[in-house]
């Protein structure tokens, strides 16, 4: 049961850092790389929130793979 709560607590925050993310992301293939470099280092707390997105993403996959084992 803690592995399901762990894969489900990581989906939401994978969501809702995704949510704020995609406001700030272009996914045109000319601007895609510099919007991200924008948001790593022009937004405010983009960094943090990207970093919290990637994280939280990689504890995911795993935890769910451990939950399905």
């Amino acid at each position: 049961m803690g592995l399901g709560i762990m894969s489900l607590s990581a989906f939401l925050i994978t969501l809702v850092t995704g949510v704020l993310l995609m406001c700030y992301y272009k996914p045109s293939t000319a601007v895609a790389y510099e919007s991200i470099k924008d948001i790593h280092f022009v937004v405010p707390t983009g960094r943090f929130v990207r970093n919290i997105h990637r994280w939280a993403a990689n504890v995911m996959v795993v935890a769910v793979i451990l939950h399905m084992a």
